[in-house]
């Protein structure tokens, strides 16, 4: 009697055991392992937010299993956005990973999930993102610089007729190099030249020792490529010495995060390069803006457009394919064909894992014209204007085939 007893008592056991594998085995993960403190903080947060809104309209849920998000802070550096990456993946497996803006620590979080073998969104601009250094795990919506310098700044040229030699000041990180080098191309080829760069830390506070010689070169124009605080900082400077009012200033990189944090007359004149504006006259453009507002209280802005889009991919795939392994999420991806986003008709290309979408340009708008606190930008032109056009030209190369992944 005692021998039974015991043996009903282990079998209730482990079919315990077995209940609490089952439910912990419904649970999936994804996860966001991105900037959230330092110059580029509130912009990691507004992409985050758009993870977290295409998450809950999927109930976060897929194929029938809960997903849970997980976050983590890259500090802005690229070997601790690896190390996180590699914690998170032996932790939970996450079935896709996210992360935004910074180029430097994108690349290096990129190749760390080739070795893992974890498929990740990377929305960092360096145009080697989906190029040179591109890996069959890694995926982008945002377009790379060389899309933003062959919209933006040769609207911001073709505007500008007269302006044949620039002084710039960028970033000195790889996206920033990245973009000046796909300006400079652009600009020789037209007769410019950039008669100086000067290349500044992120989040720098004070501009004024640039500025005043930019003054003193007498140039046709102003060129800069910051992002975060650091164009924040440098707008403002720009519109408090007067410089916009006295040259064409062209800036590589813009958005809304930094947009408020500037007095309102600061981006008057000033042209900005963006993948997506919330102004933009078509149903998916108008249906998201209401959908973010009822959310959020708040218009919308570019990166939480690319951390919705990333997500939505991501699960739309896995209900197409029916499963959430590496292997069929990348397979499906690359099939994915045309849909309808944020600048319209949009496809994936399966050569190099870049999203094709509409890149604009806005020029600054002034506050008597504003129609709204958020109105800051008209947009002036856009273009779709990518790098590698065919996989024959692609400089993107794949060395995992489908046998391998």
């Amino acid at each position: 009697m005692k021998k039974m007893l015991i043996c009903l008592i282990l079998m209730a056991g482990f079919s315990i055991v077995g209940i609490q594998s089952n439910a912990r085995a419904e649970t999936v993960y994804v996860a966001c392992i991105d900037d959230f403190s330092g110059p580029y903080a509130y912009s990691g947060m507004v992409y985050l937010k758009g993870i977290k809104l295409a998450l809950k309209e999927a109930n976060y849920t897929v194929l029938g299993k809960k997903i849970e998000l997980i976050t983590r802070d890259t500090e802005l550096k690229p070997p601790v956005g690896v190390r996180k990456l590699r914690e998170v993946v032996e932790k939970y497996q996450p079935f896709f990973v996210f992360q935004s803006e910074s180029s430097s620590v994108g690349l290096a979080m990129a190749q760390e999930a080739l070795n893992l073998k974890t498929p990740i969104f990377v929305e960092g601009f360096a145009t080697q993102i989906t190029g040179s250094e591109c890996n069959r795990y890694t995926f982008r919506w945002d377009a790379p610089n060389f899309a933003g310098a062959r919209s933006g700044f040769v609207a911001f040229l073709k505007v500008n007729p007269k302006v044949k030699a620039v002084y710039a000041i960028v970033d000195n990180n790889a996206s920033g190099k990245d973009m000046i080098e796909q300006q400079e191309e652009i600009f020789k080829a037209r007769g410019g030249k950039i008669i100086k760069t000067v290349f500044t830390p992120l989040g720098n506070a004070d501009f004024g020792s640039h500025l005043t010689e930019a003054l003193s070169l007498n140039p046709d124009g102003l060129v800069f490529n910051c992002y975060g605080t650091g164009n924040t900082n440098l707008t403002k400077q720009i519109w408090e010495f007067g410089i916009s009012k006295k040259m064409p200033v062209m800036s590589g990189f813009g958005g809304m995060t930094m947009f408020r944090g500037m007095p309102a007359e600061a981006p008057e004149g000033i042209y900005y390069g963006v993948n997506w504006w919330h102004t933009l006259d078509n149903k998916w453009t108008k249906d998201f803006v209401a959908r973010w507002k009822k959310e959020y209280g708040e218009n919308p802005e570019d990166l939480g457009v690319a951390g919705y889009m990333g997500m939505w991919l991501v699960l739309q795939t896995a209900k197409k394919v029916k499963s959430l392994k590496p292997k069929d999420l990348i397979i499906g991806l690359e099939k994915f064909g045309e849909f309808d986003g944020p600048t319209g008709k949009e496809f994936i290309r399966a050569w190099d894992h870049q999203v094709v979408h509409s890149f604009q340009v806005g020029r600054g708008k002034s506050v008597k014209d504003k129609k709204e606190n958020d109105d800051y930008l008209e947009i002036v032109g856009s273009a779709r204007e990518y790098p590698n056009a065919t996989p024959q030209e692609s400089s993107c190369k794949f060395k995992t085939k489908d046998e391998e992944l």
